[in-house]
């Protein structure tokens, strides 16, 4: 009896423990602007900061919450708005952050 209850105490312990892949609003922003800029061919991005423009024309990369322009990091939790501007081939991704 008593390796029973070992038996399922084990079992509950290991089944329970899965670990869960839960991601924040601003990793789900990242995914999306991954695959935004992968189907459209965009290595670029302009970015505004409330109504100043702060970089154009430079190349990013996503990191976790942020994505990083022109070697600055940006808080993906305060972006605003998301454009895709130009034509191609010169499509850029134009952001706008709200700080």
């Amino acid at each position: 009896m008593k390796g029973i209850i070992i038996l399922l105490f084990f079992l509950l312990i290991t089944t329970g423990c899965k670990k869960e892949n839960i991601q924040t609003e601003a990793e789900k922003v990242a995914s999306q602007i991954a695959a935004i800029a992968q189907t459209n061919n965009i290595t670029e991005a302009w970015v505004t900061v409330g109504s100043t423009p702060i970089i154009s024309a430079s190349t990013f990369k996503l990191e976790g919450e942020f994505i990083i322009v022109g070697g600055n990091y940006f808080n993906l939790n305060q972006l605003t708005l998301l454009k895709i501007s130009g034509t191609a081939p010169n499509k850029y991704l134009d952001l706008y952050f709200n700080y």
